[in-house]
């Protein structure tokens, strides 16, 4: 999968790049070899075809089968074996087209000349490519990784959807079992919540006035529901409205403390918010009331909708957020977020 994507990233500039590279080297090997004229050039030309087997060999073969796969010991003896050959079979070829007769004697200061440049060339272009290799395959792996988040982030935002549905009508359904005359306020309600969760939800971003709009709804149901038995005070100190945050970040909390404030014989249940956001730093403070004699099961703590923001925090947010939750004599969130 990664050698596809390596492939695909590099097919465009490849023909270029291999072209530049003989350019150089022919013209780096004329400047080493002391001039550049037509005899120095015939000759690099001459050993052209074995210096690009030599080459290809080693990056097209030995390259993968050896050295990505961490066999070291065999790129190395392979790369020393081929290296010999090819510097060998440079000065008998020449030899060949020599039209004298003057006997072959093996000259083993050509051959080692041979093997200090084809060296030279090999560990260039190996060296390329594994720089080459790097990046693309650094780039892979954070592509990857984006879209690993996106598709968890897609599937956390999906299963917002039937988890608050399934709450919101609950609520419609304990109304309408109580035959409430405050029918025509919920439906409204739900149908704002509902459009918001349907159509809003899709954007990475919405104004931060959408949630809290969606807050208020949300709080409106949970009054009429609970009626008196239910205090809720929602306090806003917000400089910007229009700054952005990810949608149905808060509302979760809001949920959370509906559903587990309990009152005693005493007391009402309670809940009370503040949301502030001064130069882009956004405090979301939420408490509610516990009977300290009902021992609440700490699982229930842990809903879907707790986790699920939580999770949204670590991959929208890293580094930007601090989350406090405690419970003692109350339920308290406290959510400290750079937006």
């Amino acid at each position: 999968m990664l050698e596809r994507y390596i492939i695909s990233q590099s097919k465009g500039i490849r023909l270029l790049a291999h072209v530049l590279f003989w350019c150089v080297h022919i013209l780096v090997l004329s400047i080493l070899l002391g001039s550049i004229s037509l005899q120095s050039l015939l000759r690099i030309i001459l050993a052209l075809p074995f210096q690009m087997a030599f080459v290809y060999v080693i990056l097209y073969w030995a390259f993968p089968k050896f050295l990505l796969q961490n066999r070291y010991l065999l790129f190395i003896s392979t790369s020393f074996a081929l290296l010999l050959a090819t510097s060998t079979a440079i000065p008998l070829y020449s030899w060949l087209l020599e039209v004298n007769s003057n006997p072959f004697r093996f000259n083993y200061q050509i051959v080692l000349s041979y093997m200090v440049v084809f060296g030279y060339m090999a560990s260039l272009a190996v060296g390329i490519k594994l720089l080459k290799y790097w990046i693309l395959r650094e780039k892979f792996i954070g592509e990857l990784a984006t879209a690993k988040l996106q598709a968890e982030l897609k599937f956390l935002k999906a299963q917002i959807h039937p988890h608050f549905l399934f709450n919101t009508l609950n609520n419609l359904y304990s109304l309408t079992i109580k035959q409430s005359p405050n029918a025509p306020i919920v439906v409204e309600k739900i149908s704002e919540l509902l459009r918001y969760i349907s159509y809003e939800v899709t954007n990475e971003m919405v104004p931060l006035k959408q949630e809290i709009n969606c807050i208020e709804n949300y709080i409106a149901l949970e009054k009429i529901r609970h009626g008196e038995n239910l205090e809720v005070s929602f306090d806003i100190d917000v400089d910007n409205n229009q700054k952005e945050i990810a949608p149905l970040l808060l509302l979760p909390f809001v949920e959370n403390a509906c559903k587990h404030s309990s009152g005693n014989s005493r007391s009402r249940k309670w809940i009370t918010i503040h949301l502030s956001l001064k130069n882009g730093k956004l405090i979301f403070i939420i408490e509610n009331s516990i009977d300290s004699l009902i021992e609440t099961s700490r699982e229930a703590d842990k809903g879907i909708g707790l986790i699920n923001v939580a999770r949204r925090l670590e991959l929208i947010y890293p580094l930007k957020y601090d989350l406090q939750i405690t419970r003692d004599e109350t339920y308290l969130v406290n959510l400290r977020l750079d937006i």
